[in-house]
């Protein structure tokens, strides 16, 4: 299964941002058959977010695809409102599901974050589609995303019961604020109380102006992105980097920027 939150950033002057973090681990029927490096956490190029957990390989393989097709220009207009954007990835969905036959498609739930305008006419919205292998259909709903405070919008997957239970012992802070909220789900997944869940958390989020972004995960002293640990060679400067305490960090030390040491100036 997995463990997955979204949780809304509220600024000064209303939302500011949205998140999806989600774990890495796929596990098999026999005990002990895990995986820990699997993506599970998506962007588009334009200001769209995705996760989802469930059936742990239909979800990801298909939104790979529409995601190509939605780079191309094939999947919508250019200039398509989030609600658009969104009914077009479904349908994508819906049509696949229709052409798989008699496949084993296990339960899964896709979560799209998605934003409309931009700076401070932006607005936030969230939409969940779940499938069920019993009834062969796909259920889609959003979310009121219109809140006053900070929160922890949605909890889903085999921990996401205990995502709950740490945002509740930190005295419904994760769930007025999301640095506590992004907090409350890596006490969880290092707590290991779910053995489904695993792996380094993976963040993805879009914020009032540009496009969706994948941020770096500093998980125990090593770096990884979208669940995969970095090569020693890559140039970390390319991605934003953040802890389980959602402090921003220096990709090269791995230490928070307030406490990373300042490398020296060159003079050329």
């Amino acid at each position: 299964m997995t463990s997955l939150a979204v949780t809304l950033a509220i600024g000064h002057y209303g939302p500011s941002a949205l998140y999806i973090i989600a774990d890495s681990r796929i596990t098999w029927s026999k005990v002990g058959e895990k995986w820990d490096c699997a993506q599970k956490t998506f962007t588009s190029q334009g200001a769209d977010i995705f996760g989802f957990c469930g059936d742990a390989y239909f979800p990801p393989a298909i939104l790979q695809q529409v995601l190509l097709q939605s780079r191309l220009g094939l999947l919508h207009d250019k200039g398509a409102d989030s609600r658009a954007r969104h009914l077009a990835i479904i349908e994508a969905f819906r049509q696949t599901l229709k052409s798989a036959g008699q496949t084993p498609i296990s339960t899964f739930s896709l979560f799209h974050g998605a934003r409309d305008g931009e700076g401070m006419n932006s607005r936030f919205m969230l939409w969940e589609a779940r499938y069920s292998a019993a009834s062969r259909r796909l259920v889609d709903r959003s979310f009121d995303l219109e809140k006053q405070q900070s929160c922890l919008v949605h909890v889903d997957g085999s921990g996401g019961r205990l995502i709950k239970e740490k945002a509740s012992a930190s005295n419904s802070r994760a769930e007025k604020k999301s640095r506590f909220a992004i907090t409350a789900f890596c006490e969880a997944l290092i707590s290991g109380v779910d053995s489904h869940s695993g792996g380094a958390p993976q963040l993805v989020g879009i914020g009032r102006r540009g496009a969706a972004k994948t941020f770096g995960f500093v998980w125990n002293e090593r770096k990884f992105v979208a669940g995969l640990e970095l090569a020693k060679t890559t140039t970390w400067k390319r991605a934003v980097w953040f802890n389980r305490n959602f402090e921003q960090c220096d990709g090269n030390s791995g230490l928070p920027k307030r406490e990373a040491p300042r490398r020296k100036s060159v003079t050329r």
